[in-house]
């Protein structure tokens, strides 16, 4: 690599790539090839059938660690099993797996037909009002889903407020972490998992080619994530973030 190669490579450098140089940089591409084409035309959504197995399969992991159910908030454990994309607030909206039987939702009275239209497949949703207390809500589902007592797996990222809330509403459960139910899912990967992954990653590669071959001097941190981010766009993607380092 000659020296105007190498200024230009550590100009395009972010703070999340690490990459075979030689590969990505290949002098056989040049900017006229690399089309602005959608990648993701192929692509094939995760859908309410592999959602559904993600829930069986959290349900007999509890089945063989005597675990009898677990609760999540929202975030991307949520979305994971059952698809709901949900910020997370000051007002808790959340999902109960129990061990054997369907899942119940609970969330705030006013959010529950945006809920509904999020959900991957049906299930049973459970609302609150500002004077109700939705951690005895839980409490309640747990008894109508005949759990008593015994142990209730919270999923790693829910919040304090949340927990404590759990532990106020109702003595009788053992809390515990829920990471070896949801590690236990999610860092096995179906075919559909992969090939979107292989589809993201083939996304991301071409965009920094795009802006290797681009990049000019003078250029400012700004522009150079403001290139990246757009070629992303171009190629289907959706980009969460750019950061970009100059020496």
């Amino acid at each position: 690599m000659n020296k105007r190669n190498l200024i230009k490579f550590s100009m395009a450098l972010t703070a999340n790539s690490i990459f075979p140089i030689q590969k990505l940089f290949s002098e056989e591409q040049n900017k006229d090839n690399l089309k602005a084409d959608d990648m993701t035309v192929n692509a094939i959504p995760i859908g309410s059938e592999e959602r559904r197995k993600r829930v069986n399969k959290a349900q007999n992991i509890m089945k063989q660690n005597n675990i009898d159910a677990l609760l999540m908030e929202a975030g991307s454990a949520l979305i994971y099993f059952t698809g709901v994309k949900w910020r997370r607030s000051e007002r808790f909206t959340g999902v109960v797996i129990p061990r054997e039987g369907d899942l119940v939702f609970v969330t705030p009275y006013f959010e529950e037909p945006t809920i509904r239209e999020s959900m991957a497949f049906d299930a049973e949703v459970r609302t609150w009002h500002e004077h109700e207390n939705p951690f005895k809500m839980v409490a309640d589902i747990l008894k109508d889903k005949s759990i008593n007592n015994g142990k209730l797996a919270i999923e790693e990222t829910t919040r304090h407020f949340i927990v404590n809330g759990i532990e106020k509403a109702s003595n009788k459960y053992e809390l515990i972490s829920g990471s070896d139910i949801t590690r236990g899912c999610r860092m096995y990967k179906s075919e559909a998992e992969i090939s979107l992954m292989q589809i993201a990653n083939n996304i991301t590669m071409n965009a920094y080619r795009y802006v290797y071959r681009n990049i000019e001097l003078g250029m400012s941190p700004q522009e150079i994530s403001f290139m990246m981010s757009e070629k992303t766009r171009e190629l289907g993607g959706t980009p969460k973030f750019s950061a970009v380092l100059l020496n």
